[in-house]
C-alpha cells in the first residue's frame, strides 16, 4: 500500500494523488499497522533524545512518536510541500514536534544534528535506487544511532478467499510501480539491502495486523490503492481498458462480499550507523 512519502523519482506524491482523500486513507491504513511499529522505534530513543521521520507524509508517524515521547524531539521531513504543510497544520501546535520539506539525500538542514533514531517508513518503495537511499540515510542518524526502515512486500500478500485476478492485479501493481521507479516487492530484501548500503547490526521482523481486521478494512485500504495503480496501468500501457475494468470489478465484487482474512505484513528492517554506512 503506498504511502505519501515523496522524494526524487517517486512513483506516488500525496499532492498529485488528491490530498483530503488520501489523506483519510493513511489515517486507516496507520490504524492498521502503527500500534505494531511503535514499540520498536520508541525503544531506540533514549530518555530526551531526537527522533526524524524521513519522507513523513502527513504526519502521523511523527506526531504519534511525539505524543508517545513528550520529552523527545521530533522532526518530520518529506519532499512534497502538500504533505508538510498539511503535517504542520495538522500536527504543528505539538511542542516537541516540527516539520519541514526535505530530501533524503540533503541531509539534515544546517546546524541540526543527527537523530538518535531514524524511520524511512514505506519511502524505498518510491525509489529507483533503495540502497543509494539507505546510505544517503547514514548523514541523519548519528554514529551508534539506529535507522529503522518498514517496507511491505506485495509477495507476502495472501486473501482468503483468494479474489481471481488477484495475482495480475498485484502483477500491474508492480509493473507501474517499476515504470515510475521504485518496487513494491522490497520488504523481503531489506536486510540485504541495508548491508550492502553499509549498515552495522542490521536485523528484521515481519508483523502483520490480525487478518480478519485487515480483511474488515480492505474496503477502505487496499481498493483505493488497487483502483489507483489499475488506472496508471491502462494509462501506461500495461493492460488495456477493458481489462483494467474487468479486474477493477471483480476485485470490488471479492471484497464487498466478504474476505475472511487479509495476511498484508510490514517488514521492520533496522541497523545502527557505524560511521561507515555512508561510504
Amino acid at each position: 500500500m503506498p504511502e505519501a512519502n515523496a522524494q526524487p523519482g517517486s512513483a506516488y506524491l500525496l499532492s498529485e494523488i488528491g490530498i483530503r482523500d488520501e489523506a483519510q486513507r493513511l489515517r486507516r491504513q496507520a490504524a492498521l499497522m502503527l500500534a505494531l511499529e511503535l514499540p520498536a522505534l520508541l525503544d531506540s530513543v533514549p530518555r530526551g533524545g531526537t527522533f526524524t521521520d524521513l519522507g513523513c507524509g502527513t504526519g502521523l508517524l511523527a506526531d504519534t512518536v511525539a505524543h508517545a515521547r513528550p520529552d523527545a524531539t521530533v522532526r518530520g521531513f518529506d519532499a512534497d510541500e502538500g504533505a508538510v504543510d498539511l503535517s504542520r497544520r495538522r500536527f504543528g501546535d505539538r511542542a516537541n514536534v516540527a516539520f519541514a520539506c526535505r530530501r533524503v539525500e540533503q541531509g539534515p538542514p544546517e546546524g541540526q544534528p543527527p537523530a538518535d533514531a531514524v524511520a524511512l517508513r514505506l519511502v524505498l518503495m518510491h525509489l529507483p535506487g533503495p540502497v543509494e537511499a539507505l546510505r544517503s540515510a547514514a548523514a541523519w542518524v548519528r554514529p551508534g544511532g539506529v535507522l529503522h526502515v518498514l517496507e511491505g512486500d506485495d509477495r507476502a500478500f495472501r486473501f482468503r478467499p483468494e479474489p481471481a485476478g488477484i495475482a495480475r492485479i498485484l502483477d500491474l501493481m508492480q509493473a507501474v510501480q517499476e515504470r515510475k521507479g521504485g518496487s513494491r516487492r522490497l520488504g523481503q530484501d531489506l536486510a540485504a539491502l541495508m548491508t550492502a548500503a553499509g549498515w552495522a547490526q542490521v536485523g528484521v521482523e515481519e508483523r502483520a495486523p490480525e487478518p480478519a481486521f485487515a480483511a474488515a478494512a480492505a474496503g477502505q485500504v487496499f481498493l483505493p490503492v488497487a483502483d489507483f495503480y489499475l488506472a496508471e496501468a491502462q494509462r501506461l500501457g500495461e493492460a488495456d481498458a477493458d481489462e483494467a475494468a474487468s479486474l477493477a470489478r471483480g476485485l470490488r465484487a471479492a471484497v464487498e462480499a466478504g474476505l475472511h482474512g487479509v495476511h498484508a505484513p510490514i517488514f521492520h528492517a533496522w541497523g545502527r550507523n557505524s560511521g561507515g554506512a555512508a561510504a
